[in-house]
């Protein structure tokens, strides 16, 4: 059932984004940013703003990979689904998901480094 939901929010969410880069390329990075990661309200304005921050950064971060990386990355790290799992979600061979993630993951950890010399500069 789990796989059955995924793959059809998954082809949802394709269709959404790229209507949205077709036709409005500057609203789809906009409403990106826009969301915001739940927290405690013990952590006043300043720690909502920096988890905001911080979310802002993973979806560019997210942004930079390739589609089909991306995909096999938030499954197996975020949604921390297992490589038989997402193989059927995506319909894909378990050995191409695991490669899939070994190579999102390093280029996930590129970004991350460009990111932070960006930010040391």
């Amino acid at each position: 059932m789990r796989t059955w939901l995924f793959s059809i929010v998954l082809r949802v969410a394709r269709n959404q984004r790229r209507s949205l880069r077709r036709h409005a390329p500057e609203l789809a990075l906009a409403s990106e940013a826009n969301d915001e990661l739940p927290s405690p309200d013990v952590r006043g304005p300043e720690g909502r703003a920096e988890d905001a921050e911080a979310v802002r950064t993973l979806y560019a971060l997210l942004d930079q990979l390739d589609e089909d990386k991306r995909e096999v990355f938030v499954l197996a790290d975020l949604e921390e689904m297992t490589a038989p799992e997402i193989a059927a979600a995506l319909s894909l061979n378990v050995n191409t998901v695991y490669a899939r993630i070994r190579a999102a993951r390093l280029a996930f950890e590129q970004a991350v480094a460009r990111h932070r010399a960006k930010e040391i500069r």
